[in-house]
């Protein structure tokens, strides 16, 4: 954050968080959604602090920002029925907005779950050179979200079949790098403009993660990789 808030202030730039996996998260002495000018975050029922169906909020200390954003989500309108610029009708419903109320206070002790169930991924898997794990930042406090890693491209195909074979869930954030996406052929971009992002697009696999699972649950996966590397190599 640091290095896009130097960029921001040099261009005299605004600067907005994509806070949407971050609910509770910190950066040094700031939490995410506070760190910038302005931050969106989502309540997807799979997010972190998640209500019934789609919704999101976004936190800024802008009056401005917080103003405009009212107007937009009202149809633009500050006042009823007079509609001052175009907007959209996107106003959190009461109901979404007191289950979220009544859930916010168990959000730190379901992110302390999800930091010690990924310990054990960091530290069981660890030995596994085939394996990328994630590398947390020494400023940041993470809330694991998701517990992705990276397998070999050329793997991740088998790796994905043995884990269903295990009943064993997973996703993958994401499989198609957004440049290669048909919405975005009119850039004219091609496969190997963004090496980066293909590749992660290629190796990523985000294993079972949330503060629902047991320790033995989240021991059982670990087991399941350990042992399908181990007899990988062998093979190899």
């Amino acid at each position: 954050m640091d290095a896009v808030h130097a960029v921001a202030k040099r261009h005299d730039l605004l600067v907005f968080e994509d806070a949407c996996q971050a609910h509770g998260a910190e950066y040094k002495d700031g939490t995410c959604g506070s760190l910038s000018d302005a931050a969106a975050f989502s309540f997807y029922p799979t997010k972190n602090l998640g209500g019934f169906g789609d919704g999101g909020c976004l936190t800024t200390s802008s009056e401005k920002i917080a103003n405009t954003a009212r107007q937009l989500r009202s149809y633009g309108a500050a006042v009823k029925y007079h509609h001052d610029i175009v907007g959209f009708n996107s106003r959190l419903d009461e109901m979404q907005a007191a289950l979220l109320q009544f859930l916010l206070p168990n959000l730190p002790e379901w992110n302390e779950k999800r930091r010690k169930l990924a310990a054990l991924y960091l530290d069981q898997l660890s030995s596994i050179e085939e394996i990328a794990l994630p590398v947390v930042d020494k400023h940041s406090v993470p809330v694991w979200h998701v517990f992705p890693i990276m397998v070999p491209a050329e793997k991740r195909d088998s790796f994905c079949k043995y884990l269903s074979e295990k009943n064993i869930g997973y996703n993958i954030h994401y499989p198609i790098a957004m440049h290669l996406q048909p919405c975005c052929s009119h850039l004219q971009y091609k496969a190997g403009d963004f090496p980066v992002a293909e590749k992660l697009a290629d190796c990523e696999i985000s294993l079972p993660l949330d503060p629902y699972h047991t320790t033995d649950e989240i021991n059982f996966v670990i087991k399941a990789i350990l042992d399908y590397f181990a007899s990988d190599a062998v093979e190899d």
